[in-house]
């Protein structure tokens, strides 16, 4: 059975992934969050994919796509391929 994803159940996911997106060091973004390189590392693996996916879906469709919504970010993969964020301030 697949093990969980650390980072996706993580308390502070909402910022780790902005992190992530806006291309900060994977060393840094762990130190900072308190995880392990590895398993950043794997968490934005499996999120590649699900943009790839995406992606993928978009082009087919010629339509915007929700990639995820977390309380304080959202992220969507617009028709020409650019992906939008939109956060909130706590």
């Amino acid at each position: 059975m697949a093990r969980t994803c650390t980072i996706c159940v993580h308390h502070r996911r909402d910022s780790v992934d902005k992190a992530l997106l806006r291309g900060e060091q994977l060393k840094a973004v762990a130190r900072r969050y308190g995880v392990s390189d590895d398993a950043l590392g794997r968490h934005r693996k499996h999120m590649r994919l699900v943009i790839a996916k995406a992606a993928a879906q978009v082009e087919q469709k010629d339509v915007g796509i929700k990639l995820f919504q977390l309380p304080f970010l959202s992220v969507e993969l617009k028709g020409n391929g650019t992906l939008f964020l939109s956060g909130k301030r706590r």
